[in-house]
């Protein structure tokens, strides 16, 4: 039973790594901006969403999307369909809709009412209808003129891509130039560097045990960036870990995706 229960535990943490969000969160009103951020854990907004109460999504049409990313093809077409005929945009599909939704498969597995399997392959689908909707919003693979670049990386060995995802989708939005990197070897991020003129380099971390690692990429891209790049940190750690600036060399430790913009100097407008 102790067994089962370890192995249900690791589980849980392996799929909430998955689904965490990190773009800002503009759906939940409360007096501080603790659920926001650039990849928090799903255990984190839903504790937030449940003690906020004021999550601006339609219920049903979350709840269907979620349902309809663990069935067939033509549920989950069915779903988006139902999405486009409420008015949803696809600014609120990638950065609302399909969080929660992922958030409430990982709920599920933590109330018994969905099965592993379900969370995997619901996730897995969530992130393929992310990248199609996604669309002018993916992430660039060169400079485009006239706007600031940033390098979005997840770190080898972090699992959560679809917050990354959902954060590069936010910053086009907000007209700047992603380039997402997930896992990357230190050769392809100097041929990126010496080849692209970011303004700042954006660094995700879900624990503090991979601090130390955290800390070689950071001095990794000053070195690669000849010292004048700034690198901002952020993600799930942020939340327990107080000292984690120190422990990385990052400029800047933050979970709001606007002061990282504005250490890079970058002035953000938002596209109607």
């Amino acid at each position: 039973m102790l067994v089962m229960t370890g192995l249900r535990e690791l589980s849980l943490r392996v799929v909430m790594r998955d689904v965490g969000t990190i773009c800002e969160d503009t759906t939940v009103e409360r007096p501080t901006r603790c659920t926001e951020g650039l990849a928090f854990e799903v255990i984190h907004r839903l504790i937030a969403s449940r003690k906020s109460g004021a999550l601006r999504v339609l219920d049903h049409l979350v709840d269907q999307l979620a349902s309809a990313a663990c069935g067939p093809d033509p549920a989950l077409a069915g779903a988006v369909e139902q999405l486009r005929q409420a008015h949803v945009t696809d600014f609120a599909l990638v950065c609302d809709y399909i969080p929660e939704a992922a958030r409430r498969l990982g709920e599920g597995w933590q109330d018994d009412t969905r099965s592993f399997m379900d969370v995997t392959m619901g996730v897995a689908r969530l992130t393929d209808l992310l990248r199609e909707v996604g669309g002018e919003w993916k992430g660039d693979d060169a400079e485009v003129a006239g706007r600031p670049s940033v390098l979005l990386i997840v770190p080898p060995g972090e699992q959560h891509t679809l917050g990354a995802s959902v954060l590069a989708c936010r910053m086009r939005h907000l007209g700047v130039s992603v380039c997402l990197r997930i896992g990357p070897a230190l050769s392809d991020l100097a041929t990126l560097v010496a080849t692209r003129g970011f303004v700042g380099a954006m660094v995700t971390l879900s624990h503090r045990e991979k601090a130390e690692s955290c800390a070689v990429l950071v001095r990794a891209l000053r070195t690669l960036g000849k010292g004048g790049l700034p690198v901002a940190l952020g993600g799930a750690a942020v939340e327990d870990t107080p000292n984690l600036m120190d422990l990385t060399g990052a400029d800047l430790v933050t979970n709001v995706l606007e002061e990282a913009l504005a250490h890079f100097n970058v002035k953000a407008e938002q596209k109607t």
